[in-house]
């Protein structure tokens, strides 16, 4: 599936008008219904009672249910629903969210698993899976790649709903542009256009990522 993924990554690279993009594109606009992906959302704190605000994240889950909405709008262009799974405010070591603030993330995804509950990241596991922090370095959101995970911070300098898609738009393949500061894939911007390619690409992904967990 990583090779696949690296594949498409590549062909979108090109910028369409190749033999290969051609055959993907036939493939993924055969079918045009509305693909629907399962996605869970998280609040990272270190006290669920009594958060310390230095570290944790301030936002609630409410919050996270109006970002997911306004992801559906900007991922509709592509005609991709994401559905929310699961809803969750989960405790993290202080450590570990002191060295995600300073943009250590492989603190955290050490503890995927362990100290962090395993449904997070079990075979049961949603296939997308975003994570709500404090900071994380100087960066709006990063998605590790071949993952299925990211995260965004607090106070993002673009949209909340914009950073959410933009790291969505890695997780199914996409990588960034400096063509069109109007698109999602435009780094820092509050761009949220998709291109054919883009839809066709991340569609194509999608319905194979989808496939292989069955």
């Amino acid at each position: 599936m990583a090779a696949l993924v690296t594949g498409v990554v590549a062909l979108a690279a090109c910028g369409g008008g190749d033999e290969d993009v051609a055959d993907i594109r036939e493939l993924a606009e055969a079918s045009t219904e509305e693909i629907t992906v399962g996605i869970s959302m998280y609040v990272l704190v270190d006290d669920i009672e009594n958060p310390d605000p230095a570290i944790s994240s301030k936002r609630s889950e409410e919050e996270l249910t109006v970002i997911l909405a306004g992801m559906n709008q900007i991922w509709g262009q592509a005609n991709i629903r994401l559905e929310l799974d699961t809803l969750d405010t989960i405790e993290v070591d202080p450590d570990v969210l002191a060295q995600v603030a300073r943009g250590n993330i492989r603190a955290f995804f050490d503890k995927l698993g362990g100290s962090i509950p395993f449904t997070v990241t079990g075979p049961g596991s949603s296939l997308i899976s975003g994570f709500y922090t404090k900071r994380v370095g100087g960066s709006n959101g990063i998605s590790p790649l071949g993952t299925g995970w990211y995260m965004v911070i607090d106070e993002p300098s673009v949209f909340d709903r914009r950073v959410s898609s933009h790291e969505v738009g890695h997780i199914l393949g996409l990588q960034h542009t400096g063509a069109d500061r109007g698109r999602l894939l435009y780094s820092g911007t509050n761009g949220t256009t998709l291109t054919r390619e883009e839809i066709t690409l991340t569609r194509y992904v999608l319905t194979e990522l989808l496939k292989a967990r069955r």
